[in-house]
């Protein structure tokens, strides 16, 4: 698990510099790219005012959401049926050969923003991202006395750590791996627990079943080394070194 985190983390930054040395020398394909914009670009427009504002840009393919103004020329669409958005649809298309990709975001109208539960959620994603974060640097580090100050999970290292290094029978050892590892699964399952990625807004979405999967991963690897009592790739090398003594 150790030197998996290592090699995604060297890999992640590697790519980060590609894409960097990427879009510096290849500025030219731009030029290229096909491009969409979203409705609520031209919110103070209809549909019918916009699109010839969009076919004088370049602009191939359009974003819909529910309620967007549309203009007489335009059916009277009923945006929680889908036969009557669909027949939108065909009508744009047909009347504007130019747009190459029509998409509708959403078939219900969209709601007022909370913003107060925006922040929550944002603070809950941030929360559960440093929680991860701490894992990366507990599961790629070689001495566990490196990780007692880590913002979330050094406590928990901390109430181990001096036990761990303390040479005992290796069945001994083992039961007080064990419990150090779950002690770890639990912070995972309370951070996560009444977290339900539907209920986040989409802006959040994305990263938070993201961090939800590897949080999982994580949980996943320690409770297959419970259930198989294999802890070998989990020990820093100075609790290895103190029990082998």
């Amino acid at each position: 698990m150790r030197k998996f985190l290592q090699i995604a983390a060297i890999t992640a930054i590697a790519a980060c510099f590609c894409a960097c040395s990427s879009t510096a020398e290849n500025t030219t394909v731009a030029k290229h790219r096909k491009i969409g914009v979203q409705m609520y670009t031209f919110h103070k427009k209809t549909l019918e005012e916009s699109l010839p504002l969009m076919k004088k840009a370049g602009i191939t393919g359009v974003g819909l959401t529910a309620g967007q103004a549309l203009s007489k020329k335009y059916p009277n669409v009923k945006w929680n049926q889908r036969n009557s958005v669909n027949f939108l649809r065909r009508t744009i298309e047909n009347k504007n050969p130019f747009l190459t990709c029509i998409r509708l975001d959403k078939l219900e109208r969209w709601d007022k923003v909370d913003f107060d539960k925006l922040e929550q959620q944002r603070k809950k994603l941030d929360s559960l991202n440093k929680l991860l974060w701490d894992f990366i640097l507990l599961n790629t580090s070689n001495r566990i006395v490196d990780t007692a100050k880590l913002a979330i999970l050094g406590p928990t290292v901390s109430k181990y750590k001096d036990e761990l290094k303390v040479r005992m029978e290796k069945s001994r050892f083992d039961r007080m791996f064990r419990q150090y590892l779950q002690d770890l699964m639990l912070m995972i399952k309370s951070e996560m627990r009444d977290v339900n990625p539907n209920e986040f807004y989409t802006l959040f979405r994305y990263d938070l079943n993201q961090t939800l999967d590897a949080l999982k991963d994580v949980m996943g690897y320690y409770d297959n080394a419970i259930r198989t009592n294999s802890f070998t790739q989990l020990i820093p090398d100075d609790i290895k070194r103190a029990q082998n003594k």
